[in-house]
């Protein structure tokens, strides 16, 4: 008979018809207990409702993964299943799509010895023999040709993911899919398309479904793309300023068509004069389906300020329409030739140090010498992710034009899409004077200061938590191997090519991997018991980087890894073959008692088929005197770590005819080696013939080390009555260490 897995358990019944049971009376909690069960169904064929015989069944568990075949009649039963998880099941059988679904026996309660639980999982397997023909189109109604498509049938419980390439005409079969009389939907998902070849997304992502029915087992769909917002990604007039003599360059995210807006012949650029409120000719030409060169037909004012509108169509279909603004140099006055000296960045009080940097930082604070004669300045940045060209920040003007400066500056959303330090990105700030007519210092003679990530990751609340499908049990006293899956999240992306590792005060050798999740911010972490290692105890988890070479550090995850060992030797009465043995238990009796025995029998315990009889049952010889069954045991010592016992049994006692005056006292209980009583958890009327179960945690530290006796008897010498049936059937007895558990410590 199986072990119990959840708790540890000792437990006291006693028996007495009379009022003198109160010597053993406690406090006591009833609880249920998790046998195993099975998992049963049949397996038909979707079209036909016919069964399908031989198909391989397989339960993917905590363990060793569980298997059977259909019979004829495509019955199966899946035997030795844990209750109340939700355990994987997987359907196999050639010409058919492999199914997957999901199932959880449900707990047994009531009286013990029980029965097992069960559920029943009914399958339909299909044999992959529909198709979906299509055609996928752009908004322009030519066709999108080379796109790989897929339809995952995983959503439909079948274990397939199909795949199909375009043609030319935009064409495409996805052949394999499932089908049924009534219909089976399936999506078809359509990544991004770059039309022009030139790594830019052109058209958006997108999706159809079709309806796949037996009957004809052929669908066909139309999918149409989405094309993608068009914009500016680098200009001569980003900075704000031109020179008069120069034209104005943009160049944008996608192709553009070379005139027109909305199928008209429209202006694609109109330039004003701001100072004048008069608009300027401009002649425009395209270098290529992205660059565009704006030149004025007459010359730019030295000192006035302009706006250029733009309204432009890419060719894929997305319009576009925006404003820049910029003022025109002067060109003969030079800019300052004077340096900024001392630029130096903080962080905007993220941190106690102000040159600590996280990934996610926008804002800071630029810091730089102010010149003599100057009080209005140029703060521009650059990246090396996205703005290889410097950016205007802001041009403040300073109340005083000496000593030092400090002025808070925020990045807009173009650096690294927000996330302006992540992935190792670098911003290079600049400051240059701006003098009284406007002119703005060179660049060219400007300092960078550079920033980065300087900040190791950080850990999270919850960050590492239970992947598993089952609770955690690190003392793996199986006959083989255990896995356990930690969770483990950090605070931003991490450097996927370094892998943490981890690292327990148990000493045991084990094998563990790590796998990144999508996002590089999380993974899973699985570390293997051996059969027969405690692996508990104090753990960490350490090592790794972030993407900007940061290693994580003094913020190792730590915790304590718990588990269950059972103390009973053969609780459950049964051997490894299955046959019903006393093995690690030693029986007594006295009088005309018989000695205890390990039988077999329906209805007898909750797990397996066998329990201990004590006493004389009903419908055998009466007997007098004491029949025990005894088993001592050794309670570890576990200094300092979390930790308790825990105490359960199975019963089933039998009472003596209510006609014959005489008393019967049936029991189990803890004791010391002198048959002192440690714990008693309660006893029973004879009016009652009912099953129970009974929790404790009555241990306390100062037990540890102490040999304890486990003790089951039936005893009816108290009285010196007449001999009488009297009988305990017992089950399942546990007495446990359980140790506790705790992540994110």
């Amino acid at each position: 008979m199986s072990r119990l897995s959840a708790a540890l358990f000792v437990s006291a019944i006693a028996l007495a018809a009379c009022n003198n049971a109160s010597k053993y009376d406690q406090q006591q909690t009833q609880v249920a207990i998790t046998p195993k069960g099975s998992i049963v169904g049949r397996i038909s064929d979707n079209n036909t409702a016919a069964p399908i015989e031989g198909a391989k069944i397989t339960a993917i568990t905590a363990g060793a993964p569980i298997s059977t075949t259909s019979s004829a009649d495509g019955f199966y039963e899946l035997k030795d299943v844990t209750v109340s998880s939700s355990t994987f099941v997987l359907f196999e059988k050639d010409g058919y799509l492999r199914s997957i679904s999901s199932a959880s026996v449900p707990s047994s309660a009531g009286n013990a010895p029980l029965t097992a639980g069960y559920n029943t999982l009914n399958i339909r397997m299909a044999k992959g023999d529909g198709e979906i023909q299509g055609v996928l189109r752009l908004p322009n109604n030519l066709p999108a040709a080379g796109v790989t498509l897929y339809v995952d049938q995983r959503q439909n419980s079948f274990d397939a993911v199909v795949t199909a390439v375009t043609d030319m005409n935009g064409a495409f079969s996805l052949k394999g899919l499932a089908s049924s009389p009534t219909g089976i939907n399936h999506t078809i998902f359509v990544p991004w398309f770059d039309e022009n070849a030139d790594g830019q997304a052109d058209y958006s992502p997108t999706s159809g479904s079709a309806q796949l029915y037996s009957a004809s087992n052929i669908a066909r769909v139309f999918i149409t793309y989405s094309s993608i917002t068009q914009r500016v990604v680098s200009s001569n007039i980003f900075d704000g300023e031109l020179a008069a003599a120069d034209d104005i360059k943009l160049t944008f995210s996608s192709a553009v068509r070379p005139s027109g807006y909305n199928g008209a012949v429209t202006r694609q650029f109109v330039l004003t004069n701001n100072t004048r409120n008069v608009e300027v000719a401009v002649e425009q030409t395209w270098a290529s389906a992205t660059s565009a060169s704006v030149k004025p037909v007459s010359a730019l004012r030295e000192g006035d300020i302009y706006t250029l509108a733009v309204q432009v169509q890419g060719i894929n279909g997305a319009s576009f329409s925006t404003s820049l603004q910029f003022q025109v140099r002067a060109a003969t006055v030079a800019g300052p030739t004077t340096p900024v000296a001392n630029v130096t960045v903080w962080n905007d009080f993220t941190f106690a140090d102000r040159t600590k940097f996280n990934y996610s930082d926008n804002a800071f604070f630029v810091n730089f010498d102010q010149l003599a004669g100057f009080s209005t300045y140029a703060i521009y940045a650059k990246d090396t992710a996205s703005n290889p060209a410097y950016v205007l920040l802001s041009t403040p003007t300073l109340s005083s034009n000496a000593g030092r400066a400090s002025v808070r500056v925020t990045l807009p959303y173009t650096f690294n899409n927000g996330v302006p330090l992540s992935a190792g990105n670098k911003i290079s700030f600049a400051v240059v004077p701006v003098d009284g007519y406007g002119n703005v210092g060179s660049l060219t003679l400007a300092t960078a200061a550079v920033v980065a990530d300087n900040v190791a990751p950080a850990t999270q609340a919850g960050n590492v938590s239970n992947a598993g499908p089952t609770d955690i049990d690190a003392i793996n006293d199986e006959a083989s191997a255990k896995q356990i899956l930690l969770r483990v999240r950090y605070s931003e992306a991490m450097d996927p090519s370094v892998t943490p590792v981890f690292k327990s005060t148990a000493a045991a050798t084990i094998a563990q991997s790590f796998v990144w999740l999508q996002g590089d911010d999380e993974g899973i972490l699985s570390i293997t018991v051996p059969a027969g290692v405690d692996l508990s105890g104090t753990f960490v988890i350490r090592g790794g980087k972030d993407a900007a070479g940061n290693v994580l550090s003094g913020a190792d995850f730590t915790g304590f890894l718990g588990g269950r060992k059972e103390l009973v030797i053969n609780g459950g009465f049964e051997d490894a073959t299955g046959a019903c043995s006393l093995t690690g238990w030693q029986p007594g009796i006295t009088g005309t008692m018989a000695t205890a025995a390990a039988v077999a029998g329906a209805g007898i315990d909750s797990t397996g088929r066998c329990a201990a009889l004590i006493g004389a049952p009903i419908g055998s010889a009466p007997a007098t005197g004491v029949a025990k069954l005894t088993q001592e045991i050794v309670l570890p010592t576990l200094a300092m770590t979390p930790w308790h016992f825990e105490t359960s049994i199975y019963s089933r006692p039998q009472y003596f005819a209510p006609t014959v005056a005489a008393s019967v006292v049936q029991l189990c209980r803890i004791t010391d080696t002198s048959d002192t009583l440690i714990l008693g958890l309660a006893s029973f009327n004879s009016t009652s013939n009912s099953d129970y179960t009974y929790y404790s945690n009555n241990f306390t530290p100062a037990m540890q080390g102490q040999t304890v006796r486990v003790v089951c008897s039936v005893d009816n010498s108290v009285a010196m009555a007449a001999a009488v049936n009297g009988a305990l059937y017992v089950d399942n007895v546990s007495l446990a260490l359980v140790k506790n558990t705790v992540l994110n410590q």
